[in-house]
C-alpha cells in the first residue's frame, strides 16, 4: 500500500467503525427518543407508505422523498415504529459516508480528516438538537441535509494531492441528489455553491460540471421512469405560493436562535483573524467562499428556524486550518490553534450525542402506552423528563392530548376512516389502518395551506366517516375551524367528547 493511499484506507476503516458504533448506540435499543409533535407527521407517512401510498402522487408534501422512505425502511427493518427514525438516520449516514470519505481524501491531514468524519457521521445519525443539545428528532431531515451540505462545502478546500476526478464527481453528484431528495432549500444552497464556486470560479471546475451533469441525468431518468419529479416540483411550487420564502425572522424566532449559535460564528471569526494575520495561503476565492458559507448558514436559520445550519461552518473552519498549514512559515504557526478551534466547535455536539446514547438506556423510552404502538413511545413522563424537554406543548401533546384522543376512539369503537382536523391526521398511524386517500396536505396554515389554497370540504371530508376536532385552540386550529366548521355541523353529528377532543360522526343519508 502506497503512502498516498494510507489515509484513504484509514478513512474507510474509521467510517465503518463510526457507523457501527452509531448503530449500537441508537439503532439496537429499538426505541425512539423524542417529544416533538412533528415526529407524528413522519409516523403518519410511514403508515401511508406501508399501505402502498406514494409521495406526491397519493399524499402531499413539499419535503423530499428520503425523509419518508428511509424511516419507512427503518420501520420495516426494525419491525415497528420504535427505532424507525434511528435506523433511517443510520441509512442516511451510510449514503453520506462514501461521499464524505471522497471529500476528505487528499485534502486534510489524517487527524483533521478523522475528526471531520466523526463529526459529520454523528451529525447525520445522532438525534440531538444542536441548539439546546438535548435528545430530539425534531427537524432530523435538517441534520441530514446539513451534514451533506458541510461535506459538499469541503470541496472548496484545494486538494493536497491529485484526486480521482471520477470519484469526486460521483461524490458531488451523490451529495446534490441527497440534498434534492431531502429538502429543496439546502439543495439550492449546495447547487449554487457547486455552480458558482466550483464551475464559475474554478475551485473544482471539472468535478463540479461532471457532478452536476450526472445528478441532472439521474433526476431526468427518474422523471422518465416514474413521473414523480414533476409532482415533486409542483408540491414545491404550491408550498412556495402559500408561504413564500417563509423567513422565520419575521416572528423573531431567528433572533432567539442566533445567541445559541453565536459560538459557531465567533469561532469562524477568530479563525479568519488568525488566518489573516498569519498570511495563510488563501486567495480571494477562498475568502469569498467563507463569506458565502456564513450567509448561507444565516439564510438556513432564517428559513427553517433551525439550529442546524451553522454546523456547515465546519467546512470554512477546516479550510482555514488546512491552508494555514499548507506552507511553512508564519501561517503554519496558527495551524494548531485553528485545529483546536475546529475541535472545540464540534465538541459540544459530540458530547451531547454521547450523552444521548446513554439516555437511551437510562431513562429513554420504554414500550408505549399508546394503542398498537409497542416499543415506540413514552410510558412514563416523569418530572425529570419535563424539565429536560425543549417544548412544553410538545410534551403535553404526547403525554395527554394524543393518548386522550386515542382512548376516545377506542371507547367508541372507531377503527377506520378517521380524520384529525389538526396539524396532520395522525390517527390512522396509531390505529394501524390505511390513511385517508385524496392527496391531503399537512394542515399547517401559512406553510402548506391558506384560505385560497385550502382543500374544499368535499375533498377533505370525502372519505372520513369520523372526524376528531381538538378542543384546544391556536392559530392553526382556529383557521381550520373557520374554514370547515360549517361543513362539519351540516354533515356530521357530535358523537362523544372528552377534555381534549370532540368526536364527530357522519350523518346518515
Amino acid at each position: 500500500m502506497t503512502a498516498a493511499r494510507i489515509p484513504t484506507a484509514w478513512l474507510i476503516v474509521a467510517a465503518a467503525i463510526a457507523w457501527l458504533a452509531l448503530a449500537v448506540a441508537f439503532a439496537l435499543p429499538g426505541r425512539t427518543m423524542d417529544w416533538g409533535r412533528d415526529l407524528f407527521v413522519f409516523f403518519g407517512q410511514i403508515n401511508a407508505l406501508e399501505h402502498g401510498q406514494v409521495p406526491y402522487r397519493d399524499f402531499r408534501t413539499s419535503m423530499g422523498a428520503l425523509p419518508f422512505y428511509l424511516p419507512w425502511f427503518g420501520y420495516r427493518i426494525g419491525g415497528g415504529f420504535g427505532g424507525a427514525l434511528e435506523i433511517g438516520g443510520l441509512l442516511a449516514t451510510a449514503l453520506l459516508l462514501p461521499c464524505i470519505v471522497v471529500a476528505l481524501r487528499g485534502r486534510f491531514r489524517l487527524p483533521m480528516a478523522l475528526t471531520l468524519l466523526l463529526c459529520l457521521a454523528a451529525l447525520a445519525a445522532a438525534p440531538v438538537d444542536l441548539g439546546l443539545l438535548l435528545p430530539s428528532h425534531v427537524g432530523f431531515y435538517n441534520r441530514w441535509a446539513c451534514a451533506a451540505l458541510a461535506a459538499l462545502f469541503l470541496f472548496a478546500v484545494p486538494p493536497r494531492q491529485a484526486g480521482n476526478p471520477v470519484g469526486e464527481s460521483a461524490a458531488v453528484a451523490g451529495l446534490l441528489l441527497f440534498l434534492f431528495f431531502v429538502k429543496a432549500s439546502y439543495f439550492a444552497v449546495g447547487f449554487a455553491f457547486v455552480i458558482g464556486f466550483g464551475a464559475v470560479l474554478g475551485l473544482f471546475r471539472r468535478v463540479a460540471l461532471i457532478g452536476a451533469g450526472a445528478g441532472a441525468a439521474v433526476v431526468l431518468a427518474l422523471q422518465a421512469t416514474t413521473g414523480l419529479i414533476d409532482d415533486y416540483l409542483a408540491e414545491l411550487a404550491h408550498s412556495f405560493n402559500v408561504s413564500g420564502v417563509s423567513w422565520y425572522a419575521r416572528e423573531k424566532f431567528l433572533m432567539a436562535r442566533l445567541p445559541s449559535s453565536a459560538g459557531y460564528y465567533g469561532a469562524l471569526a477568530v479563525a479568519c483573524f488568525f488566518a489573516a494575520i498569519g498570511k495563510a495561503n488563501l486567495c480571494w476565492r477562498h475568502w469569498a467562499f467563507v463569506f458565502y458559507a456564513v450567509l448561507a448558514c444565516l439564510a438556513i436559520q432564517g428559513h427553517d428556524a433551525s439550529f442546524h445550519g451553522p454546523f456547515a461552518l465546519i467546512a470554512p473552519l477546516a479550510l482555514l486550518g488546512e491552508r494555514a498549514g499548507k506552507e511553512a512559515g508564519r501561517a503554519a504557526r496558527w495551524r494548531p490553534l485553528l485545529a483546536c478551534l475546529l475541535v472545540l466547535f464540534m465538541l459540544p455536539y459530540l458530547a451531547a450525542a454521547t450523552r444521548t446514547a446513554f439516555d437511551y438506556r437510562d431513562d429513554g423510552l420504554s414500550p408505549s402506552q399508546l394503542p398498537r404502538m409497542a416499543n415506540t413511545y413514552v410510558e412514563d413522563l416523569s418530572r425529570g423528563d419535563l424539565e429536560r424537554a425543549s417544548c412544553w406543548h410538545c410534551l403535553f401533546y404526547v403525554a395527554d392530548e394524543l393518548p386522550s384522543g386515542l382512548r376516545l376512539l377506542e371507547e367508541n369503537g372507531v377503527g377506520d376512516s378517521v380524520l384529525g382536523l389538526d396539524y396532520y391526521n395522525y390517527f390512522p398511524a396509531f390505529l394501524d389502518v390505511p390513511p385517508l386517500p385524496g392527496r391531503l396536505a399537512v394542515l399547517m396554515p401559512g406553510r402548506t395551506l391558506d384560505r385560497s389554497t385550502a382543500p374544499a370540504p368535499a375533498v377533505l371530508f370525502q372519505h372520513a366517516r369520523h372526524v376528531m376536532v381538538p378542543r384546544e385552540s391556536n392559530k392553526d386550529r382556529t383557521l381550520l375551524r373557520t374554514l370547515y366548521g360549517e361543513h362539519l355541523r351540516l354533515s356530521y353529528r357530535l358523537l362523544d367528547s372528552n377534555d381534549y377532543w370532540a368526536l364527530w360522526e357522519r350523518k346518515r343519508p
